[in-house]
């Protein structure tokens, strides 16, 4: 993350020194601009780690939210698959995207690439996991998701939560994990992704006594609900997690303005997990989060929270890097390699340890050499996919 804002502060930069607009700026507002471009590359960090009395009051949050929610601060979902007497296949289902934004003709058009996923069994198929092994926060280690996705061989992996670049704390903000209360942030009002042991899938806004009474088996934070009920939420919940209003101004800007590679978590009308990744470079490539809320709506999300972004976005399928990170090699700068992050999303087969592999099907074996469509996550062209699935389908 830290990288990321440098890019962020460096593009801003970059756009009030060049841009036209400078020239109409009388020397005061440019003062003014250049204190908010300074301050904009901790604003996003200032929402997950600022701990002030503020921050933990859960009624601003319901005071800030529209009174069409009342005092709901999340929303909740029973989760596809909950209760079924076998597990639905495919476990996980991936598709290459591309999204286009703007006119070719007029020389406007921006395509960004990345990744859709469909998760079944949520419930029973989806971990938090810490970053390298179960005690990676305590010890405060960072890693990719690459080597964290090891620990439950998992189908499908991704980025989650954000970290502190700073020496000292590397995750950030609540996280249980299987059951396992990793971390707990005091009620600070960051935007939540949690299954519960009942088979619920909440998203939203979660105070102290929420978190304590809903026996949480997984939680997760973001920064930002996406899409709230089938609707781009972005601009409120900007309002909600920046405390000041000049904070909220800013990343306004920041929101609609810099383009940068995304990811996120959220659900559909059937209570399936949905996961978006999309491929970008700092400034160059990818989307703003208004953009993105607005793509995974035509997606089908109906909850959406934003994760980790950046240099940050990972997506591992089958042990197998199948994005594009941006940071440089360590050992050869020519190349791009992953970042090392705190927590990740692991999506694994319901008995995801080799002790219990007599019990698996062959679907659950990462090892099938020919994964069909009733088995584990496919990631083939989003032009093909309705013919594959149809094809395989005939096959059996």
């Amino acid at each position: 993350m830290g990288l990321y804002w440098m890019y962020v502060f460096v593009y801003l930069c970059m756009f009030i020194c060049t841009s036209e607009t400078n020239m109409l700026l009388d020397s005061s507002t440019k003062i003014r601009w250049y204190k908010q471009v300074s301050e904009i590359a901790n604003i996003m960090t200032k929402c997950i780690m600022d701990h002030d009395t503020n921050r933990q009051n859960h009624g601003r949050t319901i005071d800030i939210q529209h009174p069409k929610y009342g005092r709901i601060t999340k929303a909740e979902r029973r989760a596809h698959g909950f209760n079924a007497e076998h597990k639905i296949h495919p476990i996980a289902e991936t598709k290459k995207v591309i999204i286009s934004e703007g006119d070719f003709l007029q020389g406007t058009r921006r395509d960004t690439y990345g990744h859709f996923t469909i998760v079944n069994n949520p419930d029973r198929t989806i971990s938090v996991l810490e970053p390298r092994d179960h005690d990676g926060c305590q010890n405060q280690i960072k890693s990719t998701v690459m080597e964290t996705s090891k620990q439950k061989s998992c189908i499908v992996a991704v980025n989650a939560g954000f970290f502190d670049p700073r020496p000292g704390n590397v995750c950030l903000g609540n996280i249980i994990s299987d059951g396992k209360v990793v971390m707990k942030s005091e009620g600070v009002q960051n935007v939540h992704f949690g299954i519960t042991n009942d088979g619920s899938l909440h998203f939203g806004y979660l105070s102290k006594t929420e978190i304590a009474d809903n026996n949480y088996k997984q939680l997760i934070g973001g920064v930002f609900w996406l899409v709230r009920d089938g609707q781009n939420y972005l601009k409120e919940s900007i309002d909600i997690e920046c405390q000041t209003e000049e904070q909220a101004e800013i990343m306004e800007m920041y929101s609609k303005t810099i383009l940068s590679a995304r990811s996120a978590i959220g659900h559909d009308e059937e209570g399936r997990i949905l996961l978006m990744q999309l491929d970008g470079f700092n400034e160059h490539k990818g989307m703003t989060l208004y953009e993105f809320a607005d793509v995974l709506l035509d997606y089908g999300f109906v909850q959406a929270i934003n994760l980790d972004g950046g240099g940050s976005t990972t997506l591992i399928i089958n042990g197998t890097l199948v994005n594009h990170p941006t940071d440089k090699c360590e050992n050869d700068p020519r190349f791009t390699c992953e970042r090392k992050v705190s927590t990740i999303l692991c999506v694994h087969s319901v008995h995801s340890t080799r002790s219990e592999a007599n019990d698996q099907s062959e679907c659950d074996l990462k090892t099938v050499s020919n994964i069909s469509e009733h088995c584990q996550s496919r990631t083939i062209d989003s032009n093909n996919i309705k013919e594959e699935v149809q094809r395989d389908t005939d096959n059996h």
